[in-house]
C-alpha cells in the first residue's frame, strides 16, 4: 500500500456512480479482506492514528446512542456502518456522508456484495432512479437500512465530531453550507435524542473531537499544511501560540485558488477570537508521538 484501484470502462463511465461505487466496494471485500474500511473521497484529509483509535475503542468515547461501540474493540464480524450521520428531511433512514468518509466492516461488506450479485434486491439497485448516480453513497445507507443496519451517533463523549465534512477552519467557524446544517435536523429520529445540542453542529474548541479523523475539501497544498503543521507540534509540543500561528501562517496556502473553492482561508490577523479557537482545536486534534498506526 497504496495501491491504485482503476475502474474498467466496461464496468462503468465517470458519470455512473453507483456501478462504481459498487465496483470498489466489491473490489475492496473480494480481493483484500480487510477487517475494515474507509471509503472516502481523495481531497479528504484523514488522521490515520485517529481511525486505529477509533477501531481499537481507544477514543474518548462516543455521544450517548453509540457510547457502547467506542469503548470496546470493533469487531469485522459485526455490522457496522459509522461516519458522520445526515438525514434528510422526511427520510426513513439517515446516510453517512461520502465526503467525511465512513467505515464499513467486513460482515457490511459482504451483505452489501450479496444483496447485490445474489439477491438482487430492489432497494439495495436503486431500482433504477438516474438521479442516485450523483449520490451513490445513499444506495449503501438505504441498503443497508433495509436490514436494520443504520448509522450511529459517532460523536465523542463531548458530543464533538470526529468525522467532518468540511475543512478545518469552516468546521472551527460553523460557517458551513445551509443544506448541510438542515441535514441535521432531524437526526433524532435515527440516532436518538440529543438534550444538550438537538445534533447541531458547533463551533469554536465544541466543534472537533480530539479524535477528529477526516476533513473534507482540503486540497494539496493544504494536506500539506496540515500534515507539516502537526509534524511541527509533534516536534515541539509545548511550542506557544504565537510560534504556532507563526508556523501555521507559513505552510498554510494564502491564495484562495491553492485552498480550493469550498474552503477558506486562514483567518485575518483582526480576527483574534477566530484564531484563539483554530489554536486550541488544533493543538487539540493533533496525533502526538506516542499514537500509532493500526
Amino acid at each position: 500500500y497504496p495501491q491504485t484501484m482503476l475502474i474498467p470502462e466496461e464496468v462503468a463511465t465517470v458519470e455512473e456512480g453507483v456501478p462504481r461505487l459498487k465496483y470498489v466496494i466489491e473490489k475492496v471485500y473480494e480481493d483484500h479482506d480487510p477487517d475494515f474500511a474507509f471509503f472516502v473521497n481523495d481531497h479528504t484529509f484523514v488522521i490515520p492514528q485517529h481511525l486505529c483509535k477509533f477501531l481499537n475503542g481507544k477514543s474518548n468515547g462516543t455521544a450517548d446512542s453509540g457510547a457502547a461501540s467506542a469503548v470496546t474493540r470493533k469487531d469485522p464480524n459485526d455490522h457496522m456502518y459509522v461516519g458522520h450521520a445526515l438525514k434528510p428531511k422526511g427520510s426513513e433512514y439517515a446516510f453517512n456522508s461520502g465526503a467525511s468518509g465512513y467505515f464499513l466492516s467486513r460482515k457490511t461488506m459482504q451483505t452489501l456484495v450479496q444483496k447485490w450479485n445474489i439477491d438482487h434486491d430492489d432497494v439495495c439497485e436503486g431500482s433504477g432512479r438516474k438521479w442516485l448516480q450523483g449520490n451513490p453513497g445513499l444506495i449503501t445507507a438505504e441498503c443497508l437500512h433495509s436490514i436494520g443496519v443504520n448509522p450511529i451517533d459517532s460523536r465523542d463523549d463531548k458530543k464533538r465530531h470526529i468525522f467532518h465534512a468540511f475543512g478545518l477552519v469552516r468546521v472551527v467557524t460553523n460557517e458551513m453550507d445551509a443544506w448541510y446544517g438542515k441535514k441535521h435536523e432531524e437526526l433524532g429520529d435515527v440516532l436518538g435524542e440529543d438534550a444538550l445540542y438537538h445534533h447541531t453542529l458547533q463551533k469554536g474548541v465544541e466543534c472537533c473531537s480530539v479524535d477528529t479523523a477526516s476533513f473534507h475539501y482540503v486540497e494539496s497544498m493544504e494536506t500539506l499544511a496540515l500534515y507539516n503543521t502537526f509534524e511541527e507540534l509533534r516536534r515541539k509540543p509545548n511550542m506557544g501560540d504565537d510560534e504556532l500561528r507563526r508556523v501555521m501562517e507559513d505552510h498554510w496556502p494564502s491564495e484562495k485558488r491553492d485552498v480550493g473553492g469550498y474552503a477558506h482561508n486562514l483567518p485575518t490577523p483582526r480576527k483574534e477570537d477566530v484564531w484563539n479557537e483554530l489554536l486550541q482545536v488544533v493543538r487539540n486534534i493533533a496525533p502526538n508521538k506516542d499514537e500509532m498506526l493500526c
